[in-house]
């Protein structure tokens, strides 16, 4: 019995310096995607990000840039489409200040997400809301008049794809 062990213990040690032997994981967090397979999102996806600086209708302008960043991995299908801190680059597309009784208004529409690792993915997407359309109002029960579109750092986003993008998740996986 004592002999058996030692033999059990001697090819379990040689086994794990052998150069011949390859240990290969028994489970990853999503599956590989085949080298230079693609992976197409539709239109109507949902990503989860996180605001970084403040959007208020009453300071943004047109044209201006406005980011966002993912707060979790965003996966389709089990492939990495966007890693977690991947960056949503938007702009405004249509913003009012509020006055008097009129409330402000405010429209961004994003279109490029940039991974941690800097690859540029052009997307189009807006913020999900109610009337499907990315617009958003500003309201406040407590202020007579109108009110300003203003959503705080750290307030979670939901963006929706409003075209399908293209990606090939193997270019995420070799990086982790």
């Amino acid at each position: 019995m004592e002999k058996r062990i030692i033999s059990l213990l001697t090819i379990s040690i040689a086994l794990m310096f052998s150069p011949i032997v390859k240990v290969l994981p028994v489970c990853s967090a999503a599956p590989m995607t085949a080298k230079n397979a693609v992976v197409t999102v539709p239109a109507g996806q949902a990503l989860q990000t996180i605001v970084t600086t403040p959007i208020s209708s009453n300071h943004l302008y047109l044209g201006q840039t406005v980011t966002v960043v993912t707060g979790e991995d965003f996966y389709y299908n089990g492939n990495l489409v966007a890693p977690v801190d991947s960056v949503l680059i938007g702009s405004v597309i249509n913003v009012s200040k509020a006055k008097n009784e009129s409330n402000g208004e405010l429209l961004l529409r994003f279109t490029q997400l940039t991974t941690p690792y800097g690859i540029k993915v052009p997307i189009s997407a807006i913020i999900k809301n109610d009337n499907k359309q990315g617009k958003l109002f500003g309201y406040d029960a407590e202020k007579e008049g109108g009110a300003d579109v203003n959503i705080p750092v750290t307030t979670p986003m939901t963006l929706v794809l409003t075209q399908p993008i293209t990606v090939n998740p193997e270019m995420y996986n070799s990086n982790y």
